[in-house]
């Protein structure tokens, strides 16, 4: 059973870390946005933003900073968490599967710190890590499928 697979504990783990690490650039993200008056939705815009405030400048480009790590996150966190999933569910060895995934973390937590800071070229070179990882991941679920063929 999976709840009998170290790798699983890993990968549920892996889920918990990526769920804070996207909290918290939603709470980045929710803060900018009261303190840049800077609202998505006209009925926010109306209930919340202080009208008698020019809206500050750094506070905007933060909120849309975040807005862009989060859609960055979406492109890349699903994509592995699945491929782990199936490395797991496949049977992958549970000592390179906390390699990957601690690896992984690693690598994403510090590319969204990279990409808040504005730093390049370091936010590139965790996107390749990260590109990496996954292809690694990817290339193993498919040498435990071809051991069945």
């Amino acid at each position: 059973m999976l709840r009998d697979n170290p790798a699983f504990h890993y990968w549920v783990f892996l889920c918990v870390f990526f769920f804070f690490k996207m909290f918290v650039n939603s709470m980045i993200q929710g803060y900018s946005r009261f303190r840049g008056n800077h609202f998505i939705n006209p009925e926010d815009t109306e209930r919340f933003a202080d009208k008698n405030k020019e809206a500050m400048q750094k506070y905007i480009d933060r909120d849309e900073r975040a807005a862009r790590c989060w859609r960055n996150d979406l492109e890349n966190i699903p994509m592995f968490l699945l491929l782990s999933l199936a490395l797991v569910i496949l049977g992958g060895n549970p000592q390179y599967c906390l390699i990957y995934f601690i690896t992984y973390a690693c690598i994403r937590a510090l590319h969204t710190t990279f990409y808040m800071c504005a730093k390049q070229p370091h936010r590139g070179a965790m996107f390749a890590l990260g590109i990496a990882v996954t292809a690694t991941v990817a290339g193993n679920c498919v040498y435990l499928i071809s051991l069945t063929w």
